[in-house]
């Protein structure tokens, strides 16, 4: 039986930078395990892109201001798509299965099944992050994506909460795992000792995230200068957040702000588990989501974390909360109590939620996801071959 698998995302794949490590890590595993990976980027051109954002998109953002709908969704995009992909099917008759790194299409080409994984659809960004009804336009990809879901053999998603409703809407079994995944690449990783050394001697807080996370990160600078009254030497290290934005004073001090780190690049790496092994907290008091995958990637480093909690967080690490403190609310004087109450730790009482934290992840490797993945695989090819 042939284990060679056409693995199709957008981006390339052998890359650490494309959507948060993880098809890097997803294919580097499936290798590690035996199968052929063929690689298929169906990222769109960037001048298409360009173009469409400079004229389509800023026509329908004038009428449909919170709009949803990238050149990524169009028609055309998605024929593109399809063509490269069925290029590849045809060039490699033997595949044992297709995966996809989205739900945004299927193998209609021949019999080799389609596996697809993310983390959540097209429809709930719009119905349960936006908190709005899909404009006409954005019900065509919807319709895509229902598509995709129903003819594919396996559907994978990384959190408990998209499993049900992915499931609800579109009528189709949808697979969790039981867990989640940590995306660790670290090149040099240290000893369980020399991190929780540098954790407990350390003043610094530490936020990962994008733009998306100003807001939290403002109230954060706000917290901080209070905190900085009683604890001088406490810092925060911001990383792919814009320092321009964040509504700094001249008088802050103790403030690091971080482009993006590339975890393919041996220094960013170095820097970029510096800052997590260095840290004391994680703390990202966002409203509605609070960065799942570098969350989990703390936790895996023994970093206590505050954050509000959510559905997809609290579905897979529960609602009584021993690794951190869950905010009832985002006010900076309920960060500031958060932040206080584990600065005045002692070390022992520190260590235990470093170690709970740590614990609550460490199975939680891309080598036991993939085995988890090749197993429903090998189900679904047994059936048909039965």
């Amino acid at each position: 039986m042939s284990k060679k698998i056409l693995f199709v995302c957008y981006g390339d794949s052998t890359s650490p930078k494309a959507w948060s490590n993880v098809p890097y890590l997803f294919s580097e595993n499936l290798q590690k395990q035996g199968f052929e990976i063929m690689r298929l980027n169906i990222a769109p051109n960037e001048k298409h892109e360009i173009l469409w954002e400079k004229y389509a998109g800023r026509f329908l953002s004038r009428f449909f201001r919170t709009q949803q709908y990238s050149f990524l969704k169009t028609p055309i995009s998605r024929a593109i798509a399809y063509w490269k992909i069925k290029k590849a099917v045809k060039n490699n008759p033997d595949l044992y299965f297709v995966i996809f790194l989205s739900f945004d299409f299927y193998n209609k080409f021949n019999k080799v099944p389609s596996l697809i994984f993310h983390d959540w659809s097209y429809d709930m960004i719009i119905l349960d992050r936006l908190k709005r009804k899909p404009y006409f336009f954005e019900k065509w990809f919807i319709k895509y994506q229902n598509e995709a879901f129903n003819k594919s053999d396996i559907v994978v998603s990384l959190f408990q909460d998209a499993q049900k409703l992915i499931s609800e809407r579109h009528g189709k079994k949808v697979h969790h795992l039981g867990a989640n995944v940590v995306n660790d690449i670290n090149f040099s990783k240290p000893t369980p000792d020399q991190i929780l050394k540098q954790k407990v001697n350390s003043q610094e807080l530490l936020l990962i995230g994008s733009s998306k996370y100003l807001e939290g990160a403002r109230k954060l600078v706000q917290a901080v200068r209070i905190l900085q009254k009683e604890y001088p030497d406490l810092t925060i290290n911001f990383v792919n957040l814009p320092k321009d934005r964040l509504l700094l004073e001249e008088t802050d001090r103790n403030i690091n702000c971080y482009n993006y780190l590339d975890k393919g690049d041996i220094e960013q790496n170095k820097q970029y588990y510096n800052l997590l092994t260095n840290a004391k907290i994680l703390v990202n008091p966002s409203e509605i989501w609070a960065a799942y995958s570098s969350t989990i990637e703390c936790m895996y480093y023994y970093t206590p974390i505050i954050i509000k909690p959510y559905d997809a967080f609290t579905l897979d690490y529960g609602k009584e909360y021993e690794f951190g403190v869950y905010l009832e609310n985002t006010e900076v004087a309920t960060i500031i109590k958060a932040i206080r109450s584990i600065l005045l730790m002692d070390e022992d009482s520190y260590t235990k939620l470093c170690y709970r934290a740590h614990e609550l992840v460490k199975d939680q490797t891309w080598e036991n996801y993939t085995k988890k993945i090749v197993e429903l695989m090998d189900e679904i090819v047994k059936n048909k071959n039965s």
